[in-house]
């Protein structure tokens, strides 16, 4: 990272620009805000534009514009004072400034020694950019920026990204675009739709402008933003050559593709360097070879804390060890290509992760890359072989994976940057991968003067494993001791944490975790001959499901699974269990639950297991989902008794 003067953007903007995007500073009446509506709102966004230009005559060029003023109401809207601007090597920043209108009414304007710029990029899809941080923000401040980023081509779609976490006041969209383009919009979990109209000179307007929309809703088990926010979205669905002759763009899931089938199987720069292959000389036929070239890609390489769709430098993200499923997939179907296997690659969207149409082509649905293997010979079935997860067996498959759709797709014919791509939606199957599991075994003993200790290994299998080893590798010293406070904090307020330490993580053979000692003081009560025990060395589950009211439906992620919870309690020499919470077993659509005790030769037995379906229920459910909880709850509000032998 280099500091840079882009004096080039700031005279631009400063000095008249020749973007006509650019609508300049708002005037200061727009920037006044009422604190006092938004009572609970770190910062409160006053105005955001996005706006874009599509320019078919002469050069092909695209102009996208965006405008922000956010007030600063608490602590938590500083964040927002640093803007990052990401462009491509081939775009250009030709409009860039900011300004902080204080409390006072003083400006402060962002000046060109402000302005970092992260430059590393060298290939025309590689991102850099630029960003800065407003200087002297304070609580009331104003923070006021614009850029406008010029790219030497025609922006083909868009999905609308979140607005973000804070209320807005008003949000504008518009797009203008050639005569020759043809459009079609899309809104989503909204009844006001984009206008369309034609300018004077033959080009396409489309706008769209919301007012007052509420800081986003947080509330546990809720589904993804693109479930219930409103939303658009807007693509180029062809080019007008003629009255008579349109040339098609993104009409097609195939047109959608294609870009990518291109550089997949005929872009040589991607695989340069990459030289290394798997031995695969030894197999006798295609199987064999999916089944060592998909070895050798997990055993070279790891997708543990690297982004699902990041594409870089495919020899580099090899080299590194570190390569994200998309890397994965692309690396993995030349190999296979070369040796000869019917290879293609499929593009489908996580289950539940976020809204998407059928209707509607886009690339922005899709979050995750496959390879998929058809039948052949010493193949009967296809195989679905998604990289991302660690754990998975070959042709093994993800709840959040399996059963989904995704679109199969390959190219035919050409050479470099030609060829057509072909595809169609086909079902993806495949077995289950090993479940998600977390499994948290508890060993303890009261003692005679009423202390516990005890002693929680923490194990995690399946997707669940490579999530919590993701985070120890992340994790500093102090984040690892704020877990095992928290992990301690609901047994007692005189609990004690010691011998904490990660486990060995080993993902692909099926588990990670955690231990930690616990000693509690004056945990047990005596009560005559007798001690009260009290169960909360059970930890708290579903919490977030017990509100009285349920605003948004229920969303249960593809990453749940199965929570089993075992405490081995060992009474006080000469005590035994008088009483025993009764057993338990129940289950509604998404939420299983079985709740067992018994006794042992030296104590209790207590074992809770519950099993959690993906999907997305109706906030109504909640009324089912409920009573299961409860009695979760009530079996973590037991307490035992322990009388005298």
């Amino acid at each position: 990272m280099t500091r840079a003067l882009v004096m080039t953007a700031f005279l631009l903007a400063g000095c008249g620009t020749t973007s006509s995007l650019s609508r300049g500073y708002l005037d200061r009446a727009a920037l006044k805000v009422d604190a006092s509506k938004y009572p609970d709102a770190a910062a409160v966004v006053l105005y955001r534009s996005d706006r874009y230009l599509l320019e078919t005559t002469g050069d092909d060029a695209s102009e996208q514009h965006r405008h922000v003023a956010v007030a600063i109401l608490k602590e938590g809207g500083f964040d927002l004072a640093e803007v990052r601007i990401p462009f491509s090597t081939r775009q250009d920043i030709i409009v860039l400034k900011g300004r902080v209108l204080q409390p006072d009414g003083t400006i402060v304007e962002v000046t060109p020694k402000d302005v970092l710029s992260d430059t590393n990029g060298k290939g025309e899809r590689d991102y850099q950019a630029r960003f800065f941080r407003f200087p002297n923000v304070q609580l009331g401040s104003v923070l006021e920026y614009e850029w406008v980023v010029r790219s030497p081509w025609v922006i083909g779609s868009d999905d609308q990204d979140t607005l973000g976490e804070f209320p807005v006041e008003r949000y504008e969209f518009e797009l203008v675009g050639s005569r020759a383009l043809v459009f079609e919009t899309i809104e989503y979990n909204s009844t006001k739709p984009i206008e369309v109209s034609q300018l004077n000179d033959g080009r396409h307007r489309l706008r769209f402008s919301l007012e007052n929309l509420a800081a986003r809703e947080s509330e546990e088990w809720m589904p993804h933003w693109t479930f219930t926010e409103p939303r658009w979205s807007w693509r180029v669905l062809g080019y007008k050559v003629s009255t008579m002759v349109t040339s098609n763009w993104y009409r097609t899931w195939e047109d959608i593709v294609e870009g990518f089938a291109r550089r997949a199987w005929t872009d040589a720069t991607l695989y340069k360097d990459l030289t290394e292959r798997p031995e695969l000389s030894g197999c006798p036929d295609a199987r064999c070879k999916v089944e060592k070239a998909r070895a050798w890609i997990l055993e070279k390489t790891s997708t543990i804390g690297v982004d699902t769709m990041r594409e870089k430098d495919l020899a580099q993200a090899f080299k590194s060890g570190k390569a994200s499923a998309r890397e994965r997939a692309l690396i993995l179907r030349k190999v296979l290509d070369e040796a000869g296997v019917d290879v293609k690659l499929a593009l489908t969207t996580v289950a539940y992760s976020r809204q998407t149409a059928r209707s509607f082509p886009e690339w922005e649905q899709f979050n995750r890359v496959l390879v998929y293997v058809p039948a052949q010979p010493s193949i009967d079935a296809p195989l679905v072989i998604d990289l991302e997860p660690e754990h998975c067996a070959l042709g093994a498959l993800t709840s959040g994976i399996r059963g989904q759709e995704g679109f199969v797709f390959w190219l035919e014919g050409g050479t470099v940057g030609q060829g057509e791509s072909k595809g169609e939606w086909r079902p993806l199957d495949g077995a289950p991968c090993s479940e998600n599991v977390s499994h948290d075994r508890i060993t303890a003993r009261l003692e005679g003067d009423g202390t516990l200790q005890a002693r929680v290994e923490s194990r995690h299998t399946g997707d669940r494993a490579e999530r919590w080893e993701q985070r120890k590798l992340k994790d500093s010293p102090s984040d690892f001791r704020e877990l095992l406070r928290w992990r301690t904090g609901p047994i007692s307020p005189l609990a004690r944490y010691s011998d904490g330490r990660w486990h060995d993580c080993a993902p692909r053979s099926g588990e990670c975790g955690y231990g930690v000692s616990i000693g509690a003081p004056r945990y047990a009560v005596r009560n005559g001959g007798r001690w009260l025990f009290p169960l909360n060395l059970s930890q708290p589950a579903f919490e977030g499901l017990r509100g009285f009211e349920r605003k948004h439906d229920i969303h249960i992620p593809a990453t749940a699974g199965t929570e089993i919870e075992e405490i081995e309690l060992d009474a006080p020499t000469g005590f035994h269990a008088a009483n025993l919470p009764d057993v338990v077993a129940d289950a509604v659509p998404g939420l299983a639950i079985r709740l067992t005790a018994e006794r042992t030769p030296r104590g209790v037995k207590l074992t809770r297991r519950s099993t959690l379906t993906p999907g997305i229920y109706p906030r109504e459910h909640i009324a089912k989902l409920r009573p299961l909880v409860e009695k979760v709850r009530a079996w973590r509000n037991t307490v035992l008794t322990f009388e005298p032998d």
